[in-house]
Order: structure tokens, then sequence, then C-alpha cells
């Protein structure tokens, strides 16, 4: 048991969430001092079914990454968001979008984008 939770402390660290080669609307909320991200498919801009959600919580995880991978992604962060985890966002290849609404660093690389954007 006590291996076991210390694996779990180990890959719950650092968590990279991947979207898939379709687009998806990854969107990440404050809940409490927790992350809540969600992703969804994107049906021509509008919010098709949900594909993933996990509550991310500072005692456990200190920084989360999420990779859109291919396809048109769009990524938001809501201004609810204040937790101490690290978020970091890559929307890889394809037109993402970003809109980042929180008074939180976020770190936003993409492979399409001449520059890093970051707020």
């Amino acid at each position: 048991m006590k291996q076991g939770l210390r694996y779990y402390h180990f890959i719950a660290g650092k968590v990279a969430v991947y979207g898939t080669d379709e687009a998806e609307i990854f969107k990440v909320a404050g809940d409490g001092d927790a992350l809540l991200v969600t992703i969804y498919a994107n049906n021509n801009g509008r919010q098709g079914r949900r594909l993933y959600q996990r509550r991310f919580i500072p005692s456990d995880t200190y920084a989360v990454q999420l990779f859109g991978l291919k396809g048109t992604d769009r990524f938001e962060v809501d201004e609810s968001v204040k937790s101490k985890i690290k978020l970091e966002l890559n929307g890889e290849a394809g037109a993402d979008v970003y809109e980042l609404r929180t008074h939180k660093r976020v770190i936003v690389t993409d492979d399409d984008s001449p520059i890093d954007k970051a707020q």
C-alpha cells in the first residue's frame, strides 16, 4: 500500500492531458484552490460531448499540461481559476484559439505560432 501511494504521488505531481487529432474544446475552471479540467468534442465551434473531466488538487498536483495535438482546438481558462497549480497549454498543430480570462499566469506554446504567448 505504501509503495502504491508513493507511485500515485509521483505520477500525480505533473500531469499531461492529451487531446486527439480532432478538434476539441479544453475548459479550465477554478474549484476553490483546485483546477477542474474538462475536454469536449468541438462540433464546428460548438461544445459537443464530454470526452474527459478531472479535478486536480494542489496537495497532489503541482502542474497540469494540456496538449491539443491536431485539429482546431479551443482553450478556455475561466476567471474563477486561482489555483497555485501551474497551467501550461500547447495547441500543437492547427489554428488554435486561446481565451484566457484569468489573472493567473498561464504558459501558452503553439507549434503554429511564431512566438509563445503567455498571460
